[in-house]
């Protein structure tokens, strides 16, 4: 499936360009927003050897990422607070929010990792979800909640302290749920007012309804090629043209470069992978890779998941864990002993 996936993706570069390498289309290719094409290429990153050393340097990076994350949110800290709709503030926290998403695979993988890099993933992962609902972007919040819930359901299957979590869990709902039915009133309260006024916008059925007007029915099987583009006329405030080369919904954005051929074989390859991660694994570590892969696929209504950044490259390396059955067989105290042996004490007791 991989080989038939990497084969389909070349069609998909090569259609329209042919072998003419101009300045243009190599550097939309290597730098386009939109038109990326090394993202076809990340997929073989399942072909790189699986080795506990790489995945050590990939929570380092994780971790980098975090702290660039925070930074950039200290350093945007007026923009991102700015009330009522603003382009500028939302596209800052949707850029910024490619580094700090990340930071949910420590937390779903939180058994191996220090007391330290698991509280910056958990502030990164806070600060995230705040900004997402000052900013009011529902589908980030959406990926953001769905994280941090697998998160907690990890670290409550896998704790000795059930009772107490259970205690305070139920604690918290009671005092939220006196507090939202007493004392708050949602319209009034300046945190989350904007999400409130945007929380039955539809602002999608536009721009979809002229996709779907626009893609004829071998559009739809073989897609348009990486340079694709839809009639989608007045959809956006500073719109150049009438032809948009992207769609924020994910399995629509694959479609239009690739056709539901492209869709059907990265469905083929990750569905498969995500369930044996999560269903057929005696670690953490798998069920973590398992769970990523299942997000990324749902996440492929609310966003455009496919896109070159450190999610998806974490997507395509839970692949490749999910696939190994060596993996999978693992314990959980192998794994510690393999990314941080110091934890593996922990784990034992």
């Amino acid at each position: 499936m991989l080989i038939l996936y990497v084969i389909w993706h070349m069609a998909i570069i090569f259609r329209g360009h042919g072998l003419s390498f101009n300045y243009s289309f190599m550097k939309e290719f290597l730098f386009g927003v939109n038109s990326n094409g090394i993202i076809y290429f990340i997929p073989l990153i399942v072909l790189f050897p699986r080795n506990f050393a790489h995945y050590k340097a990939l929570f380092q990076i994780i971790s980098i990422s975090a702290i660039l994350f925070l930074i950039f949110c200290l350093f945007f800290i007026k923009k991102l607070l700015i009330r009522g709709d603003d382009i500028v503030s939302q596209s800052i926290i949707e850029n910024n929010f490619d580094l700090g998403i990340p930071a949910a695979f420590i937390l779903l993988t939180y058994l191996y990792h220090s007391g330290q890099r698991k509280l910056l993933a958990l502030a990164t992962i806070a600060v995230t979800f705040f900004f997402c609902v000052i900013r009011a972007r529902r589908g980030l919040l959406f990926i953001t909640g769905s994280l941090a819930i697998y998160s907690f359901l990890f670290y409550f299957l896998y704790t000795k302290r059930k009772l107490v979590i259970i205690y305070f869990s139920i604690l918290f709902a009671l005092i939220f749920s006196v507090f939202y039915t007493s004392t708050y009133n949602i319209q009034n309260n300046k945190l989350v007012r904007f999400l409130a006024e945007r929380g039955t916008d539809n602002t999608r059925t536009a721009v979809e309804f002229f996709f779907y007007e626009d893609m004829k029915p071998d559009d739809w099987l073989v897609g348009r090629g990486i340079g694709g583009t839809f009639f989608c006329p007045e959809c956006d405030v500073d719109q150049v043209n009438n032809n948009r080369p992207v769609i924020e919904t994910g399995f629509l954005q694959l479609a239009l470069k690739g056709g539901l051929i492209s869709l059907g074989l990265i469905l083929a390859i990750t569905f498969p992978a995500a369930v044996m991660g999560i269903f057929f694994s005696r670690n953490l570590f798998s069920k973590a890779a398992g769970i990523w892969i299942f997000q990324f696929i749902v996440n492929l209504y609310p966003q455009n998941s496919a896109s070159f950044n450190l999610s998806y490259f974490i997507v395509w390396i839970s692949v490749a864990i999910c696939y190994s059955g060596a993996i999978r067989k693992m314990t959980n105290i192998e794994i510690a002993h393999l990314l941080s042996p110091e934890k593996r004490s922990t784990i034992e007791n």
